[in-house]
């Protein structure tokens, strides 16, 4: 099947639907950083996936009018920090608008080679050079060439039916 054989003309799924949905499906919490015009920009995520091993690349997906956005196009480098189970003030303070204060200076950070921040003592942490952006509605999918990985040992925070949960409460539930 190609692309152009794809019915668009199929029903549409509303909105609220696919939400609802989505919210069913448990995701990792990662802050996606990067260092531009002298200032740290960062963001909570959901969306990150492994590419390929070959070429050690991951996918993220941003808004694509979102500051942070733009300062990875602009710099063409980012970091994911893969968030821990004790780091829930960390995907709140980073799921918040950064306009009045800085998240940055609540938590310890160090530096990858790149210049983008990384959390200290996150699940792992993935130093990326990005490599290709696909626009998609209102996003940005940004696939990253990882040069650098800082690896932690410590059990994921993860975001199940619209809230933040340790890894153990979401596998019984």
């Amino acid at each position: 099947m190609s692309l152009s054989s794809i019915d668009r003309a199929a029903p549409k799924i509303s909105a609220e639907h696919f939400k609802e949905a989505m919210s069913r499906v448990s995701y990792t919490v990662s802050v996606v950083s990067t260092y531009s015009e002298d200032r740290f920009y960062g963001k909570t995520i959901n969306t990150l996936a492994p590419v390929s091993a070959e070429d050690s690349s991951i996918l993220i997906s941003l808004y694509r009018k979102s500051d942070i956005t733009q300062m990875i196009m602009q710099s063409g480098e980012f970091c994911v920090s893969v968030l821990g189970e004790a780091q829930k003030g960390i995907a709140e303070d980073f799921a918040k608008s950064t306009e009045l204060a800085n998240p940055f200076d609540r938590w310890k950070w160090g530096r990858m080679e790149s210049g983008a921040p990384y959390l200290e003592g996150a699940v792992a942490c993935f130093d990326c050079t990005l490599v290709n952006a696909i626009q998609h509605a209102s996003h940005m999918i940004l696939i990253g060439h990882i040069k650098a990985i800082v690896d932690g040992d410590i059990r994921p925070l993860l975001h199940h039916r619209r809230a933040y949960r340790p890894c153990a409460d979401t596998i019984i539930q």
